[in-house]
C-alpha cells in the first residue's frame, strides 16, 4: 500500500451542479507532485489528465489522503457518474478534530502555521504567499468583472488562453481564471502542507489505541455515508415555500406599520441599541456623544426592568432574555412585535436561501459537518437543515412551519427515526448505574423516571391518581433528575419537585444512596478533566474540555456519546441499504440527520414491506454495543412534507 495526498482545484463549491474539477495535484510520501489539468486547450493533454486521475482513484492499493476529504470525493463521485470508487481515504481535518478537539480552526492554513512555521519557515513563507496571490487575484477577477469587462477579458481571459488553457467557467470570479503559474504553486502548497499533517498526525493517532482509531475509521466511513447523503439531497416544496414567504413578507408588513403606534416613531428593530433604549431606558455610554437628532428628540418608551445584564453591563435585548421578559410583561407590545419581527424576518430570509440553492431542480444538496463541535457533534451548512423550525412553542413563541418547505419526491414517504429518551439513556450507561442498566437490560420500556419519581418522592408519587397531577410530578422528576446529573444544586433540585430547600436536602441525601452515579455525575467528570485535561467517551475518543471550563465536563461526555451513537447508526443504514438493497438509492435514502433524528425517503413500491424495513431500521440505530444500555427507536411518517409528519407505530 502506497499513500498519496489529493488535492482537487474546482470552479466553485457546487460539486453537484455546475462546478467541475479544473486541476488537481497527487503528492507522493516523498513530496513529490504531479499536477494535472481538464482545462487545456490541447485535448491530449487533457486526455492524459482523464487517465491519471481515473487510474489513480480505481488503483486500490492507493490510500488517499485529503484535507477536508468529503469535498474530494463528492467531486470524484460526479466525476465518475455518481458513484465514489472503492478505496480507502483519509481525512487530515478528522485527523486533527480527533487529536485537537479545543482547537479554534483545523484549516489548512491554520495547521500548517501551527506545526510548521517555525519548523519550515521559508516553506511557510512561501505557502502564505501563493495562498495571498491567489486570494487578490480572486479580488481582482470581481472587481474587474463587475466594472470592467473589456479588462477582464484583456486582463484575465486572454492571458490564460496564451499559456495554453481554456477555463471551463469565464462568466463568474473562479478559481480555474488564476494564471497558471499562480495557481501551479498554490496547489504544490496544498500538496505539501497535506502530506506534512498527515506524515505528523498519523503516527499520532496510532498512539492513541485501538478504540481511537476505531473511531477514526468509523468517521471516514461516515464522509462516504454524509456524501451519499449529501448527494441525494432534499426536494423543497415550492408551493408550500410561495406560500409560506408570501405570509411572512405581509406579516413584516404589518410589524411595519405597528411599530410606529408601539413606539411613536420608526424604531430600527434591528438596532441593539435603539432596543436598549426604549426598552431599558439605556444608553450606552460610549455612544451618548454621538447620537443623532433622533435619538435626542425621542425619550425612552418603555423603561423595562432587565432581567439579564450582559457581560459590558447592558441590559441584554437577545431572544431568551426577551421571551423571559414577556412573560412577566405579557401586555408589552413593545416586547412581542419585537419578537415577531425577528422570528419572522429570520426566518423569511433562510426560505428564501432553499428556493435559490434548490434552483431549477428543486433540490438542495446541503453540506453535512461530520465531525462540527468539539464534541464530535454534527452540523448542517448551506442551508442550517438542522435549525428548520417546525412551529413548535418550546422556544419561541412566533415559530414558523419551515419544515413545511421540505417534502418527499413524487412518487416516496418520508419516514422519520428518532432515539426515545436517549439522554437519561446515555447518562445512565456513563455513570455505571447498575440498577437501572439491569433493568432497562432485562425490559428496554422498563420507566427510568417513575423508577426515579418513586425513589425521590415515594408513595406521593406512585399513588397519586390525578392524571394532570401525576403529569407535572413526572415533568419535575425529569427535570430534577437531569438537572442533578449535570449539577445542579439542591435550590434547583428542591424547586423541580416543588419542595422547600431544607425538605429537597433530605430527600437528595436519600436519593443519592439509590443513584450515587446519577447524582455524582458531574464531580466525577470535573474531577476527571481536572486530573487528565480530558474526559473519554464511550467509544473510546479522547474529548479534551478546558480545565476553567471543567463543569462542562458531563455535556461533552454525554454529547459524546450521543454524537458516536448516531454517526454508527447513520454507517449502519448505509451498510444495510448497500448489502440488503444494492445499494439503491432510488429505492431507499437516508436524507439528513438532525440531532437525534434520521430522515429516510423511501419509494412506495416497498410500502408493502415498510413495517419490515423500518425494524431493519431501527435495529441499525440501536445496535451500538458500546452502550450499556438497550436504545430504542420512535418512528413517523409523511406522504405530504417534513412538517406534517406524524408517529406510526411498528
Amino acid at each position: 500500500m502506497s499513500v498519496k495526498v489529493v488535492d482537487y482545484e474546482t470552479t466553485g463549491f457546487n460539486m453537484y451542479g455546475e462546478d467541475k474539477i479544473f486541476a488537481f495535484i497527487i503528492t507522493d510520501e516523498n513530496m513529490s507532485s504531479r499536477i494535472y489539468r481538464f482545462d487545456n486547450i490541447s485535448e491530449r493533454k487533457n486526455n492524459i489528465a482523464h487517465e491519471a486521475f481515473k487510474e489513480f482513484h480505481k488503483d486500490t492499493s492507493i490510500e488517499k489522503v485529503a484535507h477536508n476529504a468529503k469535498f474530494e470525493m463528492g467531486f470524484t463521485s460526479m466525476y465518475f457518474g455518481g458513484s465514489l470508487p472503492e478505496g480507502t481515504w483519509h481525512d487530515t481535518i478528522i485527523m486533527s478534530q480527533i487529536l485537537k478537539n479545543l482547537l479554534q480552526s483545523h484549516s489548512l492554513d491554520s495547521l500548517a502555521t501551527r506545526y510548521f512555521k517555525d519548523l519550515l519557515p521559508s516553506e511557510h513563507e512561501e505557502w502564505l504567499r501563493y495562498d495571498d496571490l491567489v486570494n487578490k487575484h480572486l479580488q481582482t477577477q470581481r472587481r474587474l468583472l463587475k466594472n470592467y469587462p473589456d479588462r477582464f477579458k484583456k486582463e484575465i481571459l486572454y492571458p490564460l488562453y496564451d499559456s495554453g488553457i481554456k477555463p471551463l467557467i469565464e462568466d463568474r470570479d473562479n478559481y480555474g481564471l488564476v494564471p497558471r503559474e499562480i495557481m501551479n504553486g498554490y496547489q504544490r502548497s496544498d500538496g505539501e502542507r497535506g502530506m506534512l499533517l498527515y506524515k505528523l498526525m498519523w503516527p499520532e493517532l496510532l498512539k492513541c489505541g485501538e478504540k481511537m482509531i476505531q473511531d477514526y475509521y468509523n468517521e471516514m466511513t461516515l464522509l462516504k455515508t454524509a456524501q451519499k447523503m449529501e448527494q441525494r439531497g432534499m426536494m423543497i416544496h415550492k408551493r408550500e415555500l410561495k406560500e409560506l414567504v408570501q405570509k411572512l413578507e405581509n406579516d413584516l408588513l404589518d410589524v411595519e406599520n405597528q411599530k410606529r403606534k408601539i413606539f411613536g416613531f420608526d424604531i430600527n428593530l434591528d438596532s441593539p441599541d435603539q432596543i436598549q433604549k426604549h426598552l431599558f431606558g439605556y444608553i450606552n455610554p460610549k455612544k451618548h456623544d454621538n447620537l443623532n437628532d433622533e435619538w435626542k428628540i425621542y425619550n425612552p418608551v418603555f423603561n423595562l426592568q432587565p432581567l439579564v445584564m450582559t457581560k459590558s453591563g447592558a441590559p441584554s435585548a437577545d431572544k431568551e432574555s426577551l421571551e423571559s421578559l414577556r412573560k412577566t410583561h405579557p401586555e408589552n407590545q413593545g416586547l412581542e412585535l419585537i419578537l415577531k419581527y425577528r422570528a419572522w424576518a429570520k426566518s423569511l430570509t433562510a426560505i428564501k436561501s432553499y428556493e435559490e440553492l434548490a434552483g431549477d431542480s428543486m433540490i438542495i444538496h446541503p453540506t453535512m459537518n461530520t465531525n462540527a463541535a468539539r464534541t464530535g457533534r454534527q452540523s448542517v451548512s448551506n442551508p442550517n437543515l438542522q435549525n428548520v423550525s417546525k412551529n413548535s412553542q418550546h422556544k419561541s413563541s412566533f415559530g414558523i412551519p419551515a419544515r413545511k418547505c421540505f417534502r418527499p419526491r413524487p412518487g416516496y414517504i418520508y419516514f422519520l427515526g428518532d432515539y426515545a429518551g436517549i439522554e437519561m439513556r446515555l447518562i445512565i450507561s456513563a455513570t455505571n448505574e447498575e440498577y437501572l442498566i439491569q433493568k432497562l437490560n432485562e425490559d428496554m420500556d422498563y420507566d427510568v423516571h417513575a423508577y426515579n419519581g418513586n425513589a425521590i418522592l415515594g408513595d406521593e408519587f406512585s399513588k397519586e391518581t390525578d392524571k394532570n397531577k401525576y403529569k407535572n410530578m413526572r415533568a419535575g422528576i425529569k427535570d430534577a433528575t437531569f438537572g442533578l446529573a449535570y449539577g445542579a444544586n439542591v435550590e434547583t433540585f428542591s424547586r423541580s419537585i416543588g419542595k422547600t430547600t431544607q425538605e429537597g436536602r433530605e430527600i437528595l441525601k436519600r436519593y443519592k444512596e439509590i443513584c450515587p452515579g446519577i447524582c455524582g455525575f458531574t464531580k466525577n467528570m470535573i474531577d476527571q478533566v481536572k486530573n487528565s485535561g480530558y474526559i473519554t467517551t464511550a467509544f473510546g475518543r479522547k474529548l479534551y474540555v478546558e480545565r476553567e471550563k471543567a463543569y462542562t465536563a458531563s455535556n461533552y461526555q454525554i454529547q459524546g456519546d450521543a454524537a458516536g451513537v448516531l454517526k454508527r447508526a447513520q454507517n449502519n443504514i448505509d451498510h444495510y441499504i448497500m448489502s440488503v438493497w444494492d445499494g439503491d438509492y432510488d429505492l431507499i435514502a437516508m436524507l439528513l440527520s438532525v440531532h437525534d433524528e434520521i430522515i429516510v425517503e423511501m419509494h412506495r413500491s416497498l410500502l408493502f414491506n415498510y413495517e419490515q424495513i423500518l425494524h431493519d431500521l431501527s435495529y441499525c440505530m440501536t445496535d451500538i454495543k458500546e452502550i450499556k444500555v438497550p436504545l430504542a427507536t420512535e418512528w413517523k411518517m409523511s406522504t405530504s412534507n417534513w412538517q406534517d409528519a406524524k408517529g406510526i407505530h411498528i
